[in-house]
This record gives structure tokens, C-alpha cells and sequence, in this order.
């Protein structure tokens, strides 16, 4: 008897609550972020962090949300910094292996700096493309070669990648004007 009432008591909460035919039950989560530059993002990071859009619209990244390459060089560690520079090449393994000339054979990294013709390994910063990511087939230079020079903006951790200061995980990313 005693089992009877215990397992009338329990079932009960087990049972799923069903909603009326037509009405879809809504997730409290939201994973679309707008990343204050002028891209959405997803907030879930099982994308791998690659959430940007190459359609921004912020045509100067000079506001406080961004910051120039050489004072991200100067930046302390953080977990969320947004840099903004012209697109200058690729790396590859090692900051040693920059290729600042097209066509580029590696499509692991950009390299970013403050000035267009920039090639001092000392002056750039690395920016991780994640294979099979979004944010690498919109990027990599081995296919887009006509990005070089472009302004990007981009949102992540600054790191130690490719033996030198970068982002790795980028949180979100916009090609500028």
C-alpha cells in the first residue's frame, strides 16, 4: 500500500506538460547578440565563436568599442577586446612564416595592421580562422585575395597565436568600408 502512494506521488511529476495543438513552447535563451558593431552574432559558443557577418555597416571603427592594432599590441590581456586594421596578409604555424604578397598560401590566419603596406612582424597581429568556420570562408585570402587591404573589425580574446599577439575564438568580425 505504502508503495502504491510513493509511486502515485512521483509519476505525476514525471509527465511532460503538453500545450494546446498550434502554440509552440518558446526558450528562454537567446544565442543573437548584437555585438555593437553593426553585427548579430550567436551567443553559443558550440559554433566554435564564429559569429560575425562581413556585411557590416560601421564605416569607422575609431569609436571606444574598437581600438587600433598598435594600441591593441599595447592592450593587457583581456577577454573581450575589438581591434579594427586593413587585412595585410596570411600566417601560417608562426608569425616567422607571414606571407604579405599574393596568392596566398595559407589560410589559417590574417595578419592585421594599422597601415595598408605594413610588413614589420612587429606591427601586426594574427587573427585565427577557424577551419571550416564561417568566418574563414568569408575571409581566407587563398580565395578572397581581393580582401587584402580591406578594413576588418574584429571582437575577441587577445592571445598569444602564432608566437605573437592575436585573436583566437573571434566573437564577432565586419569587414569595413
Amino acid at each position: 500500500m505504502c508503495m502504491l502512494l510513493t509511486t502515485m506521488l512521483i509519476l505525476p511529476s514525471c509527465e511532460k506538460d503538453l500545450l494546446p495543438e498550434g502554440e509552440k513552447q518558446e526558450d528562454n535563451k537567446e544565442n543573437v547578440s548584437d555585438n555593437g558593431n553593426g553585427s548579430t552574432g550567436n551567443t553559443d559558443n558550440s559554433t566554435g565563436g564564429d559569429t560575425g557577418s562581413s556585411n557590416g555597416t560601421q564605416d569607422n571603427p575609431s569609436d571606444d568599442s574598437y581600438m587600433t592594432v598598435g594600441m591593441f599590441l599595447d592592450a593587457a590581456e583581456e577577454e573581450d577586446l575589438g581591434v579594427a586594421g586593413y587585412i595585410v596578409g596570411t600566417a601560417y604555424k608562426n608569425i616567422k612564416n607571414a606571407d604579405f604578397e599574393a596568392p596566398f598560401e595559407y589560410s589559417t590566419a590574417l595578419l592585421l595592421a594599422d597601415d595598408r603596406n605594413e610588413t614589420s612582424l612587429d606591427r601586426v597581429i594574427t587573427i585565427e580562422l577557424k577551419s571550416g568556420s564561417k568566418m574563414r570562408n568569408e575571409l581566407d585570402l587563398t580565395v578572397h585575395p581581393e580582401l587584402q587591404y580591406r578594413r576588418l573589425a574584429v571582437r575577441g580574446k587577445k592571445v598569444k597565436y602564432l608566437y605573437t599577439w592575436g585573436i583566437k575564438g573571434a566573437s564577432s568580425y565586419s569587414l569595413l568600408e
